[in-house]
């Protein structure tokens, strides 16, 4: 299978929805504004208290009787930041992701039907998604922390956390087509296929990486990169699934 052709197809699929996508790719951001706004209500009890001068003034905070309170809200608020980003993570992530699965569905997609998919897989998302987050997070932070100890060790320990990434990668465009277990979906998914998926990952990280090192342009251009690799990778799992050595998951569920 050829990479290139991936991305040709996904190009294709892009133009054709060009504006739903962007559409969804800017929802993330209304998703994140709505985080910003209640983060800022909800923090605007504490500095009405006198957040600020207990910046200007650090021993305040252990002179004041309410220093506790202080504390107390401030961990409440904190957990409650974390616990709200957490479940809204499919809504921050995944909107043009499941536009792009629905443009290599049918010939045109609306931004109805891709919050419609969305929210028939929104559960699994949310759960794969911690676990995926978990279990890269974790690789990487005991790589980084084995070099420093052991550079040959960390480096060998690195190979094996981005084996596991990559073979884990495609989970989110294969739970928007409705597998069941799509973390292990995409180690089946990817037998065979290593080396190339991780020329795929590693092209499309490659085309982000190089458009935000350009300044406020990045960004714009970043909103029109991301849904089209999305799409491609889309249009990339379609070609990985017509393996015929590939058995689904659903059909042996």
């Amino acid at each position: 299978m050829c990479i290139t052709s991936s991305f040709k197809r996904g190009f294709q699929l892009f133009k054709k929805n060009f504006w739903t996508l962007i559409s969804l790719c800017f929802s993330r951001l209304a998703v994140a504004l709505g985080i910003g706004v209640v983060g800022i209500l909800l923090i605007l009890p504490s500095m009405y208290a006198g957040l600020a001068q207990i910046f200007a003034n650090p021993n305040l905070l252990l002179e004041s009787p309410f220093a506790l309170q202080y504390a107390s809200y401030f961990f409440f608020y904190v957990l409650l930041m974390i616990g709200l980003f957490v479940v809204l993570m499919p809504l921050l992530a995944f909107p043009h992701v499941a536009g792009a699965v629905l443009s290599t569905q049918k010939k045109n997609i609306s931004f109805k039907s891709s919050f419609e998919l969305l929210k028939e897989h929104y559960s699994k998302l949310l759960v794969d998604g911690i676990i995926y987050t978990a279990i890269t997070t974790y690789l990487l932070l005991q790589s980084v922390f084995l070099f420093l100890a052991y550079p040959f060790l960390g480096f060998v320990f690195f190979m094996v956390a981005l084996y596991i990434s990559v073979k884990l990668a495609f989970w989110d465009i294969l739970t928007l087509h409705g597998e069941k277990h799509p973390l292990r979906a995409s180690w089946q998914l990817t037998s065979g296929q290593f080396w190339t998926a991780l020329a795929f990952i590693g092209i499309s990280n490659l085309l982000i990486q190089l458009v935000s090192l350009l300044p406020i342009l990045g960004i714009l251009l970043g909103i029109i990169l991301i849904p089209f690799i999305s799409t491609a990778k889309a249009v990339f799992v379609k070609e990985l699934q017509k393996k015929p050595v590939r058995k689904s998951l659903k059909e042996s569920a």
